[in-house]
């Protein structure tokens, strides 16, 4: 099985544009325009995660005359039903071991602007995992867990031809290719009279010869993963790199290459290159564990061609005040309890800001104009009935008040927040193309976020934060840090959510067929929903870091990246920060952890008695017996001996030493444990020489 296909778009034209190196010529879209370098297009294996872009660019491939035939119109639910059905239908063969799916990613986005999948000859049989039988072929419904049920629903609405050219093409397959096991999975598609792909196949059956390419052209190209005959599979604007072809005429092998023919000189200048380049440049940076970065520009281009007003970068409220944030909602989370007591003092923060903002909470509330939505007002009674953690929902709602005080407890009702708050968002805001979820103790550099918002299209499904590795469980962004889902990223969502609402009109009735109470975290939850619907995590920590400036870890990986958001800061830290961004020498810059660590040396010193500079990273010494946890001066003497140590923190019998330079907090005596910390002050002033200044602002790669 071979196809290729692109995001729904108005179809290109095509050309053919003559090409140096093979004499021939490769098709092309006819507008300059639409065509892609080979460097802008990366080509990666499709995961699981991948399955609801597939169907989607499936739909799109063919024309609608085509699924009319498949899909009679009258049996069709919504659109995203279908991309939801045939995604669930594709999905166990993405982690079938003899079938391979490739996407086409656009580099600088992400995007997936193209898919491709094959069957690998060692596949026992020939078997088109389209057909509705191939569930019992390949016997999904044992290894996935389907019900019956739910195997009728992905097929309910598509009609008896969906099989016809399908098995016809299976049969004709094996009728022709019966004995060559080397080529029996090779794909035959009639095209015209002539029965062009049969015929060639016939022929290099019977010559034993090696096969030809003529790719995207008129001619037959074939392989062990299928055979396109008599026209392109790439639709839309974007043509994949070239790919490496393997292919394999009963007991003769051969490989070559799309477009261009391999000799020896060939193979062995490109070994040279690509020795050359990874010895040079990647391999020390991979032996340094060393994360790639892109600068993060200082004054992005304006969005869409309407008037937008300059940005002042550094001034209160700036992108909000030049209007280019009006399509990005802020989704706080708060609890009932907090509404009267920190609500305030956030919005007072805020200050002239007015971002769009919607507030949610585990009761519906009105405070300083804003309307609070429950997020749980809507979930199914089942929901609720017999788990524990909803009696104290019927506690708060029966105060009928404002709580003046946290309710003990109230905490347990946050995981049970996040799925029902991604279509309350929906719901209330659908015209929004940015959503910044965020607690009243996260704190978002305003002038960051946009300039890192400007460099993605919301049209793509994004999902970004500061990621945390559970094991055997998806990667998710850590809530308190803030995450940012783009208007695609939601949609998918809100397709996945389909299958278990009831009423569109009434969002937050369900979570999403998870069993949240036996969960232990919502931004956990949230992250198997976004998976389950295609939107895998893009982490962008140190970016989206869950310290403040007193807990903050600067080391050469937190130095010159760009700060888009902090979390656990105090009423005071909020406070301090503030009156030290105003004072800042160039506000117009992107706030980097270089300058933000300006904020904290004055504080750095020899010896800090009664305080906790939190050292890690390197070894914490216990043990009676070792001469470091003696005194706090065989404690710094340790420190002076590990050329990788800055700092150290000594507590009645233990000392530990630090790797990154953190300021840490107050922290008096308990029993007779008393604190000391101290700082080398040469090395951090060597730190400092060593690596600044930064030249511009870093916006690393992501990582996941």
């Amino acid at each position: 099985m071979t196809y290729f296909g692109t995001m729904a778009q108005e179809k290109a034209t095509f050309i053919k544009v003559p090409t140096e190196l093979t004499g021939g010529f490769q098709t092309m879209p006819t507008e300059p325009s639409r065509r892609l370098p080979d460097a802008e297009v990366g080509i990666e294996i499709c995961t699981e995660a991948d399955a609801l872009r597939i169907a989607e660019i499936f739909y799109t491939s063919f024309p609608e005359d085509w699924w009319a035939k498949k899909e009679p119109v009258e049996l069709r639910p919504a659109k995203d039903v279908r991309y939801m059905r045939l995604a669930k239908r594709i999905s166990p063969a993405l982690k079938n071991k003899h079938i391979v799916f490739i996407k086409a990613v656009l580099v600088s986005t992400g995007e997936v602007i193209g898919v491709a999948g094959w069957t690998l000859p060692s596949h026992p049989g020939v078997h088109n995992l389209f057909r509705r039988s191939a569930v019992d072929h390949f016997e999904w419904q044992s290894l996935t867990g389907w019900s019956d049920a739910e195997v009728e629903e992905m097929w309910a609405h598509v009609g008896p031809n969906w099989n016809t050219d399908i098995v016809e093409n299976d049969e004709r397959r094996s009728a022709l290719m019966n004995g060559f096991e080397e080529v029996e999975d090779c794909r035959l598609i009639r095209w015209g009279p002539k029965d062009v792909g049969e015929r060639a196949v016939s022929n290099q059956l019977s010559n034993k010869a090696a096969c030809t390419h003529h790719t995207r052209s008129g001619m037959a190209s074939w392989s062990s993963t299928g055979l396109l005959v008599g026209k392109s599979f790439l639709l839309g604007r974007a043509a994949p790199p070239q790919t490496r072809i393997r292919t394999a005429c009963m007991s003769h092998r051969t490989t070559t290459t799309m477009m261009v023919r391999l000799t020896p000189l060939r193979l062995l200048c490109a070994a040279v290159v690509f020795c050359v380049f990874f010895l040079s440049s990647l391999l020390p940076r991979v032996l340094r564990g060393e994360r790639g970065y892109d600068v993060l520009p200082e004054r992005p281009p304006p969005a869409g061609s309407g008037p937008v007003s300059p940005v002042r970068f550094g001034d209160e409220c700036s992108p909000f005040s030049a209007g280019v944030m009006e399509r990005v909602t802020f989704v706080l989370k708060i609890g009932a309890g907090e509404v009267a007591t920190q609500l305030p003092k956030y919005l007072d923060r805020l200050g002239r800001c007015k971002p769009d903002l919607v507030i949610f909470s585990d009761r519906k509330d009105e405070a300083h104009g804003f309307e609070i939505a429950d997020a749980l007002a809507h979930l199914r009674p089942e929901y609720k009935f017999n788990n524990a953690d909803f009696d104290i929902y019927d506690r708060i709602q029966a105060l009928n008040t404002t709580a003046h005080e946290k309710t003990p407890d109230g905490w347990r009702l946050d995981k049970y927040k996040f799925l029902p708050m991604m279509e309350w968002t929906s719901y209330m805001r659908p015209e929004s193309e940015w959503y910044v979820f965020l607690e009243l103790d996260t704190y978002i550099n305003y002038d960051n976020l946009y300039r890192f918002l400007s460099t993605f299209s919301p049209k793509t499904a994004y999902y970004f934060g500061s990621p945390v590795w559970p094991a055997k469980k998806p990667t998710f962004a850590h809530g308190g840090s803030g995450f940012v889902l783009s208007r695609a990223a939601l949609d998918k969502i809100m397709a996945l959510g389909r299958m278990f609402g009831e009423n569109k009109h009434f969002p937050g009735t369900h979570f999403f067929g998870v069993d949240v109470a036996k969960q232990c975290c919502g931004d956990e939850i949230l992250a198997h929903v976004l998976k389950k619907s295609g939107v895998p995590l893009r982490g962008y920590w140190p970016m989206f870091n869950g310290e403040k400036p007193d807990t903050m870890r600067f080391n050469k990986e937190q130095w010159c990246e760009a700060i888009i958001s902090m979390h656990h800061l105090s009423d005071a830290d909020f406070s301090s920060l503030a009156t030290w961004e105003r004072s800042r020498e160039h506000p117009e810059r992107a706030l980097v952890f270089e300058e933000l660590f300006d904020m904290i040396e004055p504080h750095l010193q020899a010896r800090r008695d009664d305080w906790s500079n939190m050292s890690e990273g390197g070894p914490v010494y216990k043990k009676k017996n070792k001469a470091a946890t003696h005194s706090v001066t065989n404690c710094k003497k340790a420190c002076e001996n590990d050329i990788k140590c800055v700092q150290f923190e000594f507590s009645g019998s233990e000392c530990a030493l630090g790797y990154s330079i953190r300021l840490g907090h107050a922290q008096g005596p308990q029993d007779e444990r008393k604190w000391t910390s101290g700082w080398m002050m040469d090395r951090v002033k060597a730190f400092k020489q060593a690596t600044s200044p930064c030249r511009g602002a870093r916006f690393v790669h992501s990582n996941p």
